[in-house]
């Protein structure tokens, strides 16, 4: 590579991550911290102001996120900042690993992280998530390089993020085992005519084990189980696949080979201890940071014997409505690597199917737990992406960009008339009907187009052409379930990666409080209020500049708080001159109650029914011009 190709390159990859930042920073405060994210803010904001706290197995985001606490005004930005910021490097680590995937299909990676929906949504979350997922990925890059400063600093950012790394570290853990036997196998030559027998048998009966007990679990309804078994089914299943047949081809490209022996160990460990003491308890100024690093690994393990939080199906269904792209390509490198059995290929099929069946074991599950399995997709459908590409640009490149463009506009036409339609039936403005005839005209046009190009110019051209314009609309797609995903263009409470409830009115019961704080002593911070039953991270967070915030459980006799907040269930015997506001709270969807009408309203729109508990606000009379005070509130 030449100088002015690499200048090129970096600039590519520059642009990659300014792209990153920019999706993951633009209005990152503007979204209210859900409860679990606005408990996770608290501790932090416990620990600026020097209140003891037991910290959770996070102690990465809590410590510097603290730190930022400390320094500036506690807010939702603030509370994002490093999540967005390491999901923001993300986009970067491709580059690091170029000589394995190749150096296209590492930049289309480069773009494709910067804007996946799922990476981006978790990036913009309150949490040590991001920290884990990009930790790790440049930990292992940087071991890769005899790195083992920068290996060691990113490995300790990856253990203080909490849970979330355990997945991804048993499952490269279990992938390398797999690809170990795999490539032996390949080492070792031609099998004999009895080896392949046997193993062919073995495969055969494997698969027919695999299938009866997916069966079984299907009907005894546990759907959780039978999923993750597919997955991890799978990845034995290519392991097999792969050990059995020839020698695999030479790559264009092969996995990195990492010389344990020459590794420094000793640096990177020192590295490593630093970054822990460092940003995991701030120099020993928060040795809880040690107690919660230890609690990181029992965290995940109590995760398979908790309620479950989050179906599998809805699991994958997250994976099909947000990764269409990366599902398409993904599988397609996958199902065509049997064929060729090119090593990184190999490795990443099966470290893909392993990641997403570890994310759909344990019950007390996320969405959020696809991220591991996010990378190694999209991994492979850039290099199946850049295959078809390089493919196009070899012959008949008018005729195909002319079908590709082709293909696109009547995909797009599709969308809309699908958006209208569903719209149409939901309001009855206009006949579904029509809209249905023009969908499938659409269609019967998109067919007759391609076979018309491949009997009158060629049928690489039209092959090339539609697959490229399905693929510029699949991209399409992915920007805008990105936009939907990181709450862009609207709220993100019918977000499948959106973790836990948010509140609605949170700003405008907050302002409300300052404000009469503010006539009633000059300072709007100082003001005596009470919350009675009606607990949650959320509304602390919103209270957190006030002065004097009690919660407890029932009124006390004889208190006449200035402000009292309550849940509208309940009951106070409210007597004299307080005055009482609603403003809607968490908002959670119904996603076990759905009906399929209202799927498609969620697919195409977003909307879903919502539970939302109000929040009531009994303010003193006295608060008010002219208002007098003559009894407190009775419990």
């Amino acid at each position: 590579m030449n100088q002015r190709a690499f200048t090129l390159e970096m600039l590519a990859y520059l642009l990659a991550v300014a792209l990153a930042v920019a999706v993951r920073f633009s209005g990152l405060g503007n979204l209210p911290l859900t409860e679990r994210e606005a408990g996770l803010a608290l501790q932090a904001l416990a620990i600026a102001r020097g209140t003891p706290v037991v910290l959770n197995a996070q102690p990465g985001y809590l410590v510097l996120t603290s730190l930022l606490f400390s320094l500036f005004h506690a807010s939702e930005w603030l509370a994002r900042f490093w999540p967005a910021l390491a999901g923001s490097l993300l986009a970067a680590a491709p580059y690091l690993f170029r000589r394995a995937l190749g150096r296209w299909p590492a930049l289309i990676l480069a773009f494709a992280l910067a804007l996946e929906p799922g990476l981006v949504a978790i990036s913009r979350s309150a949490g040590g998530e991001s920290l884990a997922v990009t930790g790790g990925v440049l930990a292992v890059a940087f071991a890769l390089r005899q790195r083992p400063v920068l290996a060691g600093v990113f490995a300790g950012l990856a253990l203080l993020g909490g849970p979330t790394l355990w997945p991804g570290v048993l499952a490269v853990a279990i992938t390398l085992a797999a690809f170990q036997f795999a490539r032996a196998r390949w080492n070792a030559g031609a099998l004999s005519d009895e080896d392949l027998i046997r193993f062919d048998t073995n495969l055969r009966l494997y698969s027919l084990i695999g299938a009866v007990a997916a069966v079984v679990l299907f009907l005894a309804g546990i759907y959780w189980i039978q999923i993750g078994f597919i997955f991890l089914s799978a990845a034995v299943w290519l392991a097999v696949w792969y050990a059995i047949r020839m020698p695999a081809v030479d790559d264009a490209v092969e996995l990195p080979v990492w010389e344990a022996r020459a590794f420094h160990w000793r640096a990177a460990l020192v590295a490593l201890l630093a970054t822990v003491v460092v940003a995991g308890t701030l120099f020993l100024r928060v040795p809880a940071g040690f107690s919660a690093l230890g609690g990181s690994l029992p965290e995940w393990l109590r995760g398979f014997t908790q309620p479950a939080e989050t179906s599998a199906p809805r699991m994958l269904l997250a994976l099909i409505v947000y990764q269409p792209l990366a599902l398409a390509f993904g599988i397609w490198r996958i199902f065509a690597n049997l064929a060729q059995r090119r090593k990184v290929d190999a490795f990443l099929s099966i470290l893909w199917f392993v990641s997403a069946g570890l994310a759909m074991l344990p019950t007390a599950r996320q969405v959020s737990d696809l991220a591991w399995s996010l990378l190694p997709l999209w991994a492979l459908a850039a290099r199946q992406i850049a295959l078809l590409l390089q493919d196009a640009l070899q012959e008949d490149r008018l005729a195909a960009l002319a079908q590709t463009v082709l293909q696109f506009v009547l995909m797009v036409f599709i969308a809309v008339n699908l958006l209208a339609m569903n719209n149409d039936l939901t309001s009855m403005v206009e006949s579904p009907q029509v809209r249905l005839v023009a969908v499938l005209g659409a269609l019967i046009l998109m067919m007759l187009t391609a076979v018309m190009m491949g009997i009158g110019w060629s049928w690489h051209a039209a092959r090339t052409g539609v697959i490229l314009g399905l693929g510029l609309g699949l991209v399409l797609y992915t920007i805008s379930a990105l936009s939907a995903s990181a709450g862009l263009n609207r709220a993100m409470s019918d977000e499948l990666y959106r973790s836990g409830s948010a509140p609605q009115d949170e700003v405008l019961l907050a302002r409300t409080v300052e404000d009469l704080a503010l006539f009633a002593n000059g300072n709007r911070n100082l003001l005596d209020v009470v919350v009675v039953d009606a607990h949650s991270p959320s509304l602390e967070w919103a209270l957190r500049d006030m002065e004097q915030v009690d919660f407890v459980s029932a009124l006390p006799v004889g208190l006449r708080p200035s402000v009292v907040i309550t849940g509208s269930q309940v009951m106070l015997a409210i007597q004299g001159e307080y005055r009482g506001q609603d403003f809607y709270w968490t908002q959670e969807p119904s996603w076990e109650i759905l009906t399929p009408q209202e799927w498609i309203n969620w697919l195409f729109y977003r909307k879903t029914p919502h539970t939302m508990p109000n929040l009531i606000l009994w303010a003193r009379g006295d608060l008010f011009y002219g208002g007098v005070s003559a009894n407190p509130p009775q419990p």
